[in-house]
């Protein structure tokens, strides 16, 4: 666990999980911004909160499961980390999907389902780019040290 790391290893993690879900928050944004635009066409300003909506739920849940990763990594848990940070980077987006479209409203009708699936799909690549990067620097600092 990372309470049992020296303080070097525990600010390295930390530090990227800084700049980790900035870099995602990043690209999500950009998603949004390009699905913005489109969405604006036909939905106004609702389909501009829509799009804003999906980049905060993919962008949550992306960073928690970006969490879940980097606290696993390197202990005897990390495969069963793996599988918790995939439920929660898949089901935090498809239960607000789902949901949305269970209540309806003006928000399921400007496409939120469909943003989520953009942002999700671009975000689950940026994600993994950066999980594998993070996960591999870390592991090479361990086994320099």
């Amino acid at each position: 666990m990372i309470e049992n790391l020296p303080v070097s290893q525990q600010l390295s993690k930390s530090r990227g999980l800084l700049i980790g879900g900035a870099l995602l928050g990043a690209v999500l944004l950009v998603t949004a911004l390009l699905a913005s635009v489109l969405v604006a066409r036909s939905h106004g300003s609702m389909g501009v909160f829509a799009a804003l909506c999906a980049f905060a739920v993919c962008w949550i849940s992306g960073t928690l499961a970006l969490a879940i990763t980097l606290h696993t990594t390197g202990g005897t848990q990390a495969v069963s980390g793996m599988f918790l940070s995939i439920a929660v980077r898949t089901g935090l987006p498809l239960a607000v999907g789902v949901a949305a479209n269970l209540v309806g409203g003006p928000l399921t009708e400007a496409g939120l389902f469909g943003l989520i699936l953009i942002h999700y799909l671009v975000g689950l690549f940026s994600e993994t780019c950066i999980a594998v990067k993070l996960v591999s620097t870390y592991s090479q600092r361990v086994l320099a040290s």
